[in-house]
């Protein structure tokens, strides 16, 4: 494959290009709405099982290893062509190139970090317990072993960190499953450059190409066959609620259902006290303003209710919000289903009783496009994607009555609520699952709010104090996920180390030879790889 990189309009299955296919689309530029790039095609159920086919044969010659050195080497590739990415995923997303390169960065990082995780074995479990015959204990040995081939679904709000050579393309990777990945129809020329690079390092480092597959289309019938192919043993998404739903009952349709890692809707509540609101309700504003439009409010852990304690400062908090709020850059959506998506959703909100329009963004000239109150229709069907966003805020009544209210609105905008501090809780026990829930206060009333943070502990996967709920660290205490409908899986995470784990099966070993184990588990420790035995942790220099 020559050194530049070129989008043009194809599916990649076992290092070749597939041009065919159906149901031509074309990528739209956000800021105009204008069609950009080429023409790709849905693929067809010839190029899906062909992809299956190169992605069995591949795990089946790997014997349970990764391909390490491939992860290494795309991350290599994915910084030289940084330049040329971002510029292409600017043109598809209308996110800035800030942005998008602080993207590439952590993509580039977190394939590095997976890499060494694989490595070092540190997901595997490796564990041995050693027989005891005074006691009748055989010898047991226990590890995790790679469950297969893995579907990716590419998110639209990271073309590069959720997508292609994203985090659950890297996790999978370092579990030693091969991975068909169906592209975001938003951004297929992204997709499609950087899935050259992983088959550029698949074949520069010597690996067969069916450890990969990039699947490009629009249509539902190509997720649902890939959830439903006997073959596919596991299913990553990051979307949305529907979306996330749809593979989860398509998988579990199946005569053997699978596992679907779906990250869907959010609301990342965030509570704000009394003294929290008196000594630095500025500095609060300030952030949940960034916070609620940072990447047009289309971040996974974007706030969409903020809770105020009654009062003055809570009232001066909440004035200062709206007002940071309005003066935040107005941005174009993703495209004109998360457009129209967040139009629907804000006037619903809007329209209800005690609810009430705090703030609008401001637009071009100290203008607003406030179109989330003031268009009653999507007769901007054909124009830009861009839209300001509106802060709403509502009684403590109103929300505890209308689910719309404590829903994700995918955009930016919001819900402030004031009320008394003592119905924070019941505020809290009224919330669905969520992948965050931020509580503000003061060091010296830490110990007041411990049963709120111990709820939000019930409802949410991450807890926060005194931050702000967007951004997440690729680190391995990191959990991004949380109860339904977060996710459809509490316990899993879809970045962090912990992330290997959803595409590792454990396998107990009783009494096996040695030169029948896995070489995770032999004697002597080939791998040299962190492993414990009989209740002891051992370095990779240890041996059994």
């Amino acid at each position: 494959m020559a050194n530049a990189l070129a989008a043009s309009g194809v599916t990649l299955v076992g290092g070749k290009e597939w041009p065919g296919g159906d149901d031509g689309f074309r990528a739209h530029d956000p800021r105009s709405g204008e069609e950009t790039g080429p023409v790709f095609y849905t693929a067809d159920a010839r190029a899906v099982s062909a992809a299956i086919s190169h992605a069995q044969a591949a795990f089946a010659r790997a014997g349970g290893s990764a391909p390490i050195d491939a992860l290494l080497a795309v991350a290599d590739l994915l910084d030289d062509h940084a330049t040329q990415i971002v510029a292409q995923s600017a043109v598809e997303t209308g996110l800035t190139r800030e942005r998008l390169a602080g993207e590439v960065a952590r993509t580039s990082g977190q394939l590095r970090f997976m890499a060494e995780l694989a490595r070092r074995g540190e997901r595997l479990d490796a564990t041995i317990d050693r027989a005891d015959a005074a006691a009748g204990r055989p010898e047991l040995r226990r590890v995790g072993m790679p469950i297969g081939p893995v579907a990716v679904f590419g998110s639209s709000n990271f073309p590069i960190a959720f997508s292609v050579l994203g985090g659950d393309t890297a996790s999978a990777l370092a579990a030693g499953c091969p991975v068909l990945v169906k592209a975001h129809e938003s951004h297929p020329a992204t997709s499609e450059l950087c899935g050259r690079l992983m088959v550029r390092a698949l074949e520069d480092c010597g690996y067969d190409q069916g450890w990969f597959a990039l699947l490009q289309g629009r249509s539902r019938a190509l997720g649902q066959g890939l959830a439903g192919a006997p073959q596919i043993r596991a299913v990553a998404f990051t979307g949305s609620l529907q979306g996330g739903r749809a593979l989860f009952d398509a998988a579990n349709r199946r005569p053997d259902p699978i596992p679907v890692y779906a990250e869907m809707g959010s609301s990342n509540p965030v509570f704000v006290t009394a003294a929290a609101a008196k000594r630095r309700g500025g500095r609060i504003a300030d952030a949940l303003a960034a916070s609620l439009t940072g990447s047009a409010g289309q971040l996974c852990t974007k706030p969409n209710l903020i809770v105020l304690a009654d009062g003055p400062d809570g009232e001066e908090l909440e004035r200062v919000l709206a007002a940071a709020f309005a003066a935040q850059p107005v941005q174009p959506l993703l495209n004109r289903q998360v457009r129209d998506g967040f139009l629907a959703s804000m006037r619903a909100a809007s329209a209800l009783e005690d609810v009430v329009a705090l703030s609008a963004q401001a637009g071009e000239a100290g203008g607003t496009r406030n179109l989330a109150l003031t268009s009653s229709s999507t007769s901007e069907a054909e124009g830009s994607f861009v839209v300001g966003g509106t802060l709403l805020g509502a009684s403590l009544e109103a929300l505890l009555f209308h689910e719309t209210l404590r829903a994700e609105h995918f955009g930016p905008g919001g819900v402030v609520v004031r009320c008394r501090e003592e119905d924070f809780t019941k505020v809290a026990e009224r919330l669905e699952g969520s992948l965050t829930a931020t509580i503000h206060l003061e060091t010296e009333e830490a110990l007041t709010w411990s049963a709120l943070v111990a709820l939000l502990a019930s409802k949410a996967g991450r807890v926060i104090v005194n931050g702000v709920p967007t951004g997440v660290a690729v680190v391995r205490a990191m959990h991004h996920g949380g109860p339904y409908p977060a996710t459809t899986s509490a316990r899993d995470t879809s970045v962090g180390a912990a992330a290997i784990d959803r595409f590792l099966r454990p396998v107990c070993f009783q009494d096996v030879p040695d030169a029948l184990l896995p070489p995770a588990l032999r004697d002597g420790n080939p791998l040299g790889i962190w492993r414990r035995v009989d209740g002891e942790l051992t370095g990779p220099a240890s041996a059994v």
